[in-house]
């Protein structure tokens, strides 16, 4: 592999979704393109794992009880220690908005819950990590 490839055995990543058949089918995913998947019901639960384990990129959805996406970025951004976590966020509905206010409150990325944008998740993971 060469200095900017990334080795996704070694890349731990925290799935994040109230939607268990999302949250098994992106984990499932990530798993089979070599990743080591952590997962999270919602973003209360998320935030206690990124306070115990090292994560090296979350993907989380939009909307989820006790603690959004939105919200738990803007909670990663004001840490001191997870402030440049790389963060995907999934939406399946108003994409378009969710995008533009993902992106503002500091997510690097933004997709839909759609079969085609899932499909390259892992390259996106992998562009976002080299």
């Amino acid at each position: 592999m060469g200095p900017n490839s990334v080795d996704n055995i070694s890349a731990r990543i925290l799935v994040v979704d109230d939607a268990r058949l999302m949250r098994a089918l992106v984990s499932d995913l990530l798993y089979q393109a070599g990743f080591k998947v952590f997962t999270a019901a919602d973003g209360q639960e998320a935030w206690e794992i990124l306070q115990q384990e090292k994560i090296d990129l979350m993907v989380t959805d939009v909307n989820m009880p006790r603690l959004d996406g939105l919200t738990l970025t803007l909670r990663i951004r004001a840490s001191q220690h997870l402030s440049q976590l790389p963060i995907i966020l999934m939406s399946a509905t108003d994409v378009d908005a969710d995008k533009q206010r993902g992106l503002a409150y500091g997510a690097s990325a933004c997709v839909a819950k759609e079969r085609q944008e899932l499909a390259s998740l892992a390259k996106t993971i992998t562009d976002l990590l080299a």
